[in-house]
């Protein structure tokens, strides 16, 4: 991976990252290491310093040539043995924490947990129930929603180490947003024809809906208090404007 400036200068050059596991062919165990491409990479605000969290763990990558900070999958879960697989992440606002949700493969729940980036620090964990498809958080790193592929939007917090149902009733679900105000969040679903919902928060009733996307929506941005974005499974990226029409693009 590589990062570059508006004036097409390199930045950042990121490495691939590798991971240790043990694999198990004919019953006989043994370790390999394996490539572990990035899942999700963000920039930190205000900054050419990248986030990248990948099955190997979280690493800090600074435009500034110094060495990469990085916290592995042994170091975040120590207490965790066997494989788990990296699926999503996302930096608070203020550019000081990062969540990360893991899949914990077999009868285990799936974990949420929030990293200081300034000392790649566990600050708290959330266990949930069904696979994590997508996490947003919250402007200091305090709180964490969680789309679930199943059942509906948890949050996740230092102080819910289960976590707590925000929402139910929607299925299949891709992304989930704050609101700028972080009163409300925004969430897309696969299903074919499904809207765009806002769920107002914490007790998930739904304020607002989007006219529907005909093949379903992921990767919800937002891009202003009244309008976002939202990637198509037809290769589309609809705008919407509250309370008017979608234009493709």
């Amino acid at each position: 991976m590589m990062v570059e400036d508006e004036a097409g200068k390199r930045v950042l050059t990121v490495p691939v990252e590798t991971r240790k596991t043990i694999v198990n062919p004919n019953g006989v165990p043994r370790e390999v290491t394996q490539n572990a491409p990035p899942v999700a990479a963000e920039f930190l605000p205000g900054t050419q310093d990248l986030v990248v969290f990948s099955n190997a763990g979280l690493t800090v990558h600074a435009s500034g040539g110094a060495s990469p900070r990085k916290m592995s999958v042994a170091q975040i879960f120590p207490e965790i043995t066997r494989n788990i697989l990296a699926q999503s992440m996302a930096v608070s606002r203020d550019g000081k924490a990062a969540g990360v949700a893991f899949e914990v493969p077999g009868p285990e729940e799936d974990l949420v947990t929030m990293i200081s980036l300034a000392d790649l620090k566990v600050l708290w964990v959330s266990r949930i129930s069904v696979t994590p498809r997508w996490i947003a958080v919250n402007l200091d790193g305090s709180e964490a929603l969680v789309a679930m592929r199943e059942r509906g939007v948890v949050r996740c917090a230092a102080d819910a180490p289960q976590a707590i149902t925000i929402s139910r009733s929607i299925d299949d679900l891709t992304s989930v947003a704050y609101a700028p105000d972080y009163k409300s969040a925004f969430i897309t679903s696969a299903r074919a024809n499904a809207p765009v919902r806002q769920l107002a928060l914490p007790d998930g009733t739904e304020i607002w809906t989007a006219p529907p996307a005909p093949m379903g929506c992921y990767h919800l941005t937002l891009l202003g208090p009244d309008r976002f974005a939202a990637k198509t499974f037809d290769n589309r990226i609809l705008i919407w404007k509250k309370r008017v029409s979608p234009s493709a693009r």
